[in-house]
């Protein structure tokens, strides 16, 4: 959920987050579901599918977490 700006900077997590999701329900979809890491201590190669704090931001609620550093958060519509 992370885009780059003219500048070079991510642009705000939510932002894209958001956007997520309303692409998702534009398109009919039932839910939208992700599996973003849990902390921060993650390394940068991991942090490509986002924080869980980026998916609550755009609506996403856990519904469970399979291991320590991963959650799975999910968004019915």
């Amino acid at each position: 959920m992370r885009t780059q700006t003219e500048c070079g900077r991510p642009e705000s997590d939510t932002t894209s987050g958001r956007a997520a999701v309303a692409f998702a329900r534009g398109r009919g979809a039932r839910a939208i579901e992700g599996y973003p890491m849990t902390t921060r201590n993650a390394i940068l190669e991991e942090l490509h599918v986002g924080t869980a704090a980026v998916y609550a931001g755009a609506g996403l609620i856990e519904i469970g977490r399979p291991t320590t550093r991963r959650a799975v958060m999910r968004l019915d519509f």
